[in-house]
């Protein structure tokens, strides 16, 4: 093989790794940004909504240990008494 294809079979597995690296910064961040918005969303009818909302945050606070909003659960804002 000549230098030209291994540079190029190179830079395409480097962008391909570090692309989906990318991609899941991007769509995590986008969860905790409009975070809000889907908290608003949860508390219409639509309890199946609800559900995958909760579970949803609840994984990813579990999975990278985060609290958005000191003392206070998703659970309790979603139903608040």
């Amino acid at each position: 093989m000549s230098l030209k294809k291994i540079s190029g079979k190179l830079h395409l597995y480097i962008g391909l790794t570090f692309g989906i690296f990318f991609l899941i910064g991007c769509l995590t961040g986008t969860i905790f940004v409009f975070e809000d918005e889907g908290c608003r969303l949860s508390n219409s009818s639509n309890i199946m909504a609800q559900i995958l909302l909760q579970k949803l945050f609840a994984t990813m606070q579990d999975k990278y240990h985060l609290r958005r909003h000191q003392g206070s659960t998703l659970r309790n804002r979603l139903n608040p008494k």
